[in-house]
């Protein structure tokens, strides 16, 4: 009941003011049930999108890897094998030549039987792992085996012409127990070789000019060349009166500046040597392979390291089968034994995926 305090008399109460008081209540209500319901579903709902959350983490897991495909070649028989799930593609000649994505004279592998490089010639048949073949794919290498008065000589063949570059140098000294380490460039090969006692790496151009391209310590084990890099192995700790410790180095070779040692091994006799963009992997003796990168090593299996597969490791011949070696340090079977050429194939072009069905 309300009350007129200015003239002191008793209203009538207000239906109006009533009326209004319920109406707000009513308000008040559905509003307050309508939050609560709300935030009820929205409690459900992040525990939903949360639970959705986990479960595609847990079906996404590790990224899938990208496809490594590579050219097998065995006998007359040529394929893309995709390297990730075995899946295979046989090659038809010549419509499966743009494929490749590059010149097929350019394609370089290896013989996995032998480890020695291999290329491909028409109709997909492996060429002769005898000779070397220019990075334009024009030219090919090798040493001439017929003994002749002069010397020894390399045979360059350009299509149908061959052409023979005694081993000589311009004081007249010629080159011994030569041995060709590739193709420097497309005008330019590296050999192994001496014109006194010291084994000696030297240049041979396209017109027949040799030259010494860098001179290599007495205790030498070995040389190569890998990716446009020259490598040497020495013993660690040798000297005139002291035996190796059973420990070697890897040393890079470089035509005018000081050599440069890239690693030291006290345990392993080192034989092979391959690099890749964050260091090396390497072969020592009874096979045994290690990954080289920040001045540390770490075991990677056994077996002979055959081919480089850019980002994605390495080819390796274990006990007669070929696996793929990753960078860090671990194996997958290629379902292959070594009696093949294999060649990668980073251009490739394809016009559907290789996949196992």
């Amino acid at each position: 009941m309300g009350y007129d305090i200015a003239m002191g008399k008793k209203q009538k109460p207000n239906k109006i003011e009533w009326r209004l008081y319920l109406g707000l209540a009513v308000v008040i209500a559905v509003v307050l049930g309508v939050f609560l319901v709300a935030l009820t579903a929205y409690d459900g709902r992040e525990t939903t999108l949360s639970d959705m959350e986990s479960a595609v983490e847990e079906t996404a897991g590790t990224p899938e890897k990208p496809a490594v495909h590579l050219l097998v070649a065995s006998g007359s028989e040529a394929y893309i094998l995709n390297a990730r799930d075995l899946a295979k593609r046989a090659l038809v000649w010549p419509e499966d030549v743009a494929l490749l994505g590059e010149p097929l004279s350019q394609i370089s592998g290896v013989d996995c039987a032998t480890g020695q490089p291999s290329w491909l010639n028409p109709g997909f048949v492996q060429a002769s792992s005898s000779m070397f073949r220019s990075p334009d794919g024009r030219r090919e290498a090798r040493l001439n085996t017929e003994k002749r008065s002069a010397g020894n000589s390399v045979l360059i063949q350009y299509g149908n012409s061959v052409n023979s570059l005694v081993l000589r140098l311009r004081d007249g000294r010629r080159i011994i127990d030569p041995r060709i380490l590739g193709w420097l460039n497309k005008d330019e090969i590296l050999l192994a070789g001496k014109s006194t006692s010291t084994l000696t790496v030297y240049s041979l151009n396209l017109s027949g000019d040799v030259s010494r391209w860098s001179y290599l310590p007495p205790d030498t084990m070995s040389v190569g060349l890998h990716e446009g890099k020259v490598y040497y192995v020495r013993p660690v700790g040798a000297s005139d009166v002291e035996p190796s410790t059973g420990g070697s180095s890897v040393w890079r070779a470089y035509k005018d500046k000081p050599h440069e040692r890239l690693l030291t091994d006290q345990d392993h006799m080192i034989e092979q040597v391959f690099f890749w963009e964050r260091g090396l992997v390497f072969a020592a003796e009874q096979d045994e392979l290690f990954i080289f990168s920040a001045d540390n090593s770490k075991p990677a299996g056994q077996g002979r390291l055959l081919l480089s597969i850019g980002q994605e490791g390495w080819l390796v011949n274990r006990e007669g089968g070929l696996y793929l070696l990753d960078h860090d340090g671990q194996q997958t079977s290629l379902g292959l034994s070594e009696e093949c050429s294999v060649f990668n194939l980073p251009k490739i072009v394809l016009d559907k995926e290789v996949k196992s069905q």
